[in-house]
């Protein structure tokens, strides 16, 4: 009967304390007491750098500013998107003015050519030789 080994060897065993001591000993050199794989979970936390607050926990001031911190850039995010879409608007509003300005000159145009037009056919042809359908009766 073979026995089967389902546990690791005393040579790995030894390696990875050995790792994991070591470690823990650069850890504490650098001057933490943080968690497993630099999961700075104690409550000390000392040495870290965490924007200035004490260790990784917000307190009830802290996020209450970070609320309304973000409250106020998203309304200003939205009065920017409101603005911009007014300043849109007041384009296409000033070039739809323009384009009717244009349209009222072509139009006045088109009148004072009807007109000319008008004088031209009186005095060149009279009204007797141009042909008018007869009434229908």
């Amino acid at each position: 009967m073979e026995l089967e080994n389902k546990y690791a060897s005393k040579g790995m065993a030894g390696a990875a304390l050995g790792i994991g001591i070591g470690a823990l000993g650069l850890e504490f050199l650098r001057g933490g007491r943080g968690g497993l794989f630099g999961g700075h979970c104690g409550p000390g936390d000392h040495g870290h750098d965490h924007g200035g607050r004490r260790g990784p926990f917000v307190d009830r001031f802290e996020l209450g500013e970070s609320q309304r911190i973000s409250t106020l850039e998203s309304q200003n995010a939205f009065l920017r998107a409101e603005l911009s879409t007014q300043h849109k608007f007041g384009i296409v509003e000033t070039q739809i003015a323009h384009l009717q300005e244009r349209d009222r000159e072509r139009r006045e145009e088109i009148c004072e050519l009807r007109r000319e037009l008008r004088s031209i056919t009186a005095t060149v042809v009279p009204s007797t030789v141009v042909w008018t359908p007869p009434s229908a009766t």
